[in-house]
């Protein structure tokens, strides 16, 4: 059975009003379809099927009408239009065929708007080829988007502009409040700066998605973890993985830790391709478990190890698979996945009465902001301000 989407039951209702009042094409009705396969910029075409010619069989027509989540209430009518004009031109005796070479969508090879666009393609390009960690899936999503900013000012006779742009986006989503929404926003001020356009977003169009993190309540506790790792019986693994659990990285950035010069007391300074930050990160000890990583290196670790730059793309996607070797690993070995050793990390770090480095010093360890740390820590921090509270009371009555 085909997956339900957002005009599923609009499409049905139309069918089922097209087979009851006509038009009829040898006395049979038409009905309406949309396509699985998508356009460039995301919308879906929708098709008229009927006896369209004069063989006992049903054939397709294209309508010349395409739909996006965001859209489909009104251009679906419009789409029941075109059909019903097709069926006209098909009991007239015209050819109902699409002209040859037809898209739907013809766009125009010269004039200000060909130009904004070839050159926000080609600073996309240039910006993913530069910044070396943008996937290729991404760097499609980035031209998606402004495929369907194109196709918007192409119907409107307009050109390119941040409001033109977030209408069309706010349309393809259905809203400003969804994780897309704000990333292709994002994207499209880049795209307006680099064009020399306005990019203040319009009150009426700043994203309104917020992240809030799920918590996490199955983390397993420290003597869990512990029992787990005694019971992996391949040394270069076990370190492997407590490399992570200890230090509660994100499983890529142990190629981008300063393994050779790690500290006798444990510190280890750490590299952020993403933001090309850089942060000290100490070792959380759990249970009875305690493994020297002096001297330890990650697999592939002389070609891969990139602690002072952003790697290349080549490198970026051998590191990116070796992560995902580790990430399907842990969940092997110790039952649940990095992502959990990373929140018991900083769960630990808050708690820890031997931990004396601060929530911004913790947040800045982790690579990550004040504010998510808030969000994701909520519990732990409440513990932590305790903490502190108890500690600067007992330094008063000493």
């Amino acid at each position: 059975m085909p997956a339900k989407t957002a005009w599923t039951n609009e499409l049905t209702r139309l069918n089922h009003a097209l087979g009851h009042q006509g038009p009829f094409l040898r006395a049979r009705p038409i009905r309406l379809k949309v396509r699985s396969r998508p356009l460039e910029d995301g919308s879906r075409p929708v098709d008229v099927f009927g006896h369209f010619d004069q063989l006992e069989r049903v054939t397709s027509r294209a309508t010349g009408v395409a739909i996006t989540p965001g859209n489909f209430e009104i251009r679906l009518p419009e789409a029941r239009a075109a059909a019903e004009a097709l069926v006209s031109r098909a009991l007239e005796g015209d050819d109902t065929h699409a002209p040859r070479g037809w898209t739907g969508r013809m766009k125009p090879s010269h004039g200000i708007l060909a130009r904004q666009v070839k050159d926000a393609k080609q600073f996309l390009i240039h910006r993913s080829d530069h910044l070396g960690r943008c996937r290729p899936r991404q760097l499609e999503t980035q031209l998606r988007w402004l495929a369907i900013c194109e196709a918007r000012a192409q119907t409107l006779g307009r050109e390119l502009s941040i409001r033109l742009c977030l209408e069309a986006l706010r349309e393809h989503y259905g809203g400003i409040s969804g994780a897309p929404y704000k990333q292709a926003c994002g994207i499209l001020k880049k795209i307006c700066e680099r064009l020399g356009l306005p990019s203040v977003v319009p009150d009426d169009f700043v994203p309104r998605y917020r992240y809030e993190p799920q918590p996490r309540t199955d983390t397993p506790s420290d003597e869990e973890i512990c029992c787990e790792l005694k019971a992996v019986t391949d040394p270069d693994e076990a370190r492997l993985i407590y490399s992570v659990v200890v230090y509660g990285r994100r499983v890529a950035e142990i190629y981008y830790a300063d393994w050779p010069n790690l500290a006798d007391d444990g510190d280890l300074a750490v590299f952020a391709a993403k933001n090309k930050k850089r942060a000290t990160s100490w070792p959380m000890p759990f249970g009875d478990e305690q493994i020297d990583l002096q001297g330890f290196r990650p697999p592939r670790w002389d070609e891969l190890a990139s602690i002072d730059a952003v790697p290349d793309q080549t490198k970026a996607d051998q590191i990116r698979i070796e992560a995902s070797k580790i990430s399907r690993l842990i969940p092997r070995r110790l039952g649940c996945t990095a992502t959990d050793l990373r929140h018991r990390w900083g769960a630990a770090c808050l708690t820890d009465p031997r931990i004396d480095e601060d929530a911004y010093e913790i947040a800045a360890a982790m690579l990550t902001s004040m504010a998510m740390l808030e969000k994701t820590y909520t519990r732990e921090l409440r513990e932590y301000r305790k903490k502190k509270k108890a500690s600067r009371h007992q330094t008063a009555q000493g």
